[in-house]
């Protein structure tokens, strides 16, 4: 089967019977009109976006790149029949560091910046600024409170906590790595 998404969905699945019959194909460019790329995409987002060629079917469909294309699927057959198994570039782990990255922007910043300490606090108000600056420098999608609050329960076993001033803080993780943020 074949499945095509803008975005992964999330996925609460961490059974490596899920995460080995994937193979991610990813597509990095965006392709807009050469009125669109000149107009609208502004110079830092240049490298991601490509120029669409209408006539891009009828180049691709002459008899000499079909040609090549076959021979192409004839070597990666004869692969196949070889090794009797599928080549592909990522592990398991990868794949799913991948999807999870690309699908939960905050379970990512977790990864990077957060660690399960019993004897670690940070403010929810100093989670939220270094969770920002992350998802900002990174270029994803924020979340919700209640991702957050869901996941770190989950994923470190934090608790939600207010001091006798009413600062609110998240028992049970440190934060790590922030020279990388």
């Amino acid at each position: 089967m074949i499945f095509s998404a803008n975005e992964l969905p999330k996925i609460y699945d961490t059974t490596d019977g899920f995460w080995t019959k994937w193979v991610l194909i990813e597509f990095p460019y965006k392709f807009v009109t050469q009125k669109v790329y000149d107009i609208e995409v502004k110079e830092e987002d240049k490298a991601r976006h490509k120029i669409m060629n209408p006539d891009i079917m009828k180049k691709l469909t002459t008899e000499e790149e079909l040609s090549g294309l076959l021979n192409l699927a004839l070597d990666g057959l004869e692969d196949l029949i070889k090794e009797k198994d599928f080549s592909y570039s990522k592990n398991t782990q990868q794949v799913k560091d991948l999807w999870i990255r690309q699908s939960d922007s905050f379970m990512a910043f977790c990864f990077d910046h957060l660690e399960e300490n019993a004897e670690g606090s940070i403010s929810k108000k100093d989670l939220r600024k270094w969770y920002h600056k992350y998802h900002k420098k990174h270029k994803v999608s924020g979340c919700s409170d209640k991702a957050i609050h869901i996941t770190l329960e989950n994923m470190f076993g934090a608790s939600e906590n207010q001091s006798d001033r009413f600062d609110r803080y998240w028992e049970g993780i440190s934060l790590k790595n922030l020279n990388n943020l």
